[in-house]
């Protein structure tokens, strides 16, 4: 009898104990003590692993801005417990905002997706995921699926950056346009277009679209001037170029060189 009340007040310590740790590792994480999480998770890892010691070691490394370590910490947490352990979803979450591996964002963007988990800020890593690794007909299907919900922002984006045909590229960005105007979002897309269509030979496409209004932002008129340049136009090159050395000396001077 005696042995048994020994063995459940060992029990009873040890649940209490653990129960401390995780409590200190919410407490302290809640306050922003990111640095205090990771000293407590590492103390705790030494010993044995925890899903709660690598989570919150993941989830305060992202709070930090150290996507590398939170992908490493998420990913290990994902290989090694399933979906009935406590932060499974949330380390996916973790793991598909911080890598840059695309075989692992597919990975997480599986988990959050099959599990009706996956986020609408998370839509784009895991549809390039799909494009990087192959599975360009299940990243089809996948826009089609939620591309009646997806705003003119949205859609130019998507376009943009999974590198579509040039004339989806210039068409969302002409509906995004329509809408926002020069935009802080339009232009930046923007300077995403330009080189990848002068790449195809295709910029002459975008002449309408960097018609609109005036730059006012001198690292767009940088970009203006390429594509005048790559298109031969050497008097509008200079212009939007020299328009933007008080702010980029250095580059202007290097492109007014090739005139």
């Amino acid at each position: 009898m005696r042995k048994l009340i020994v063995f459940i007040a060992i029990l009873l310590f040890l649940f209490i104990s653990c129960k401390e740790k995780e409590d200190s590792f919410l407490k302290e994480f809640q306050s922003g003590n990111y640095d205090n999480v990771l000293f407590l998770a590492d103390s705790k890892l030494k010993d044995r692993l925890s899903d709660d010691a690598l989570f919150y070691k993941a989830a305060s490394y992202y709070h930090e801005g150290d996507y590398s370590g939170a992908s490493d910490c998420a990913y290990l947490y994902l290989l090694i417990y399933n979906d009935e352990s406590n932060y499974y979803f949330d380390a996916a979450d973790v793991l598909i905002r911080t890598s840059d591996d695309y075989s692992r964002i597919l990975f997480a963007g599986e988990i959050l997706y099959e599990n009706g988990r996956l986020g609408r800020a998370d839509y784009l890593n895991y549809y390039l995921a799909m494009i990087n690794n192959g599975y360009e007909e299940n990243a089809r299907k996948f826009y089609t699926e939620i591309s009646l919900n997806l705003n003119d922002y949205e859609k130019a984006l998507f376009a943009v950056q999974s590198k579509r045909s040039s004339d989806i590229i210039v068409s969302s960005l002409e509906t995004l346009y329509s809408s926002d105007s020069l935009s802080e979002r339009f232009i930046t897309l923007m300077k995403e277009a330009i080189p990848l269509l002068i790449s195809r030979g295709d910029q002459e496409m975008l002449l309408n679209l960097i018609s609109y209004g005036t730059a006012s932002d001198p690292s767009y008129c940088l970009y203006i001037g390429d594509l005048y340049f790559s298109l031969g136009n050497l008097e509008m090159a200079s212009l939007y170029w020299n328009s933007a050395a008080k702010v980029f000396p250095i580059q202007v001077d290097l492109r007014t060189r090739t005139l």
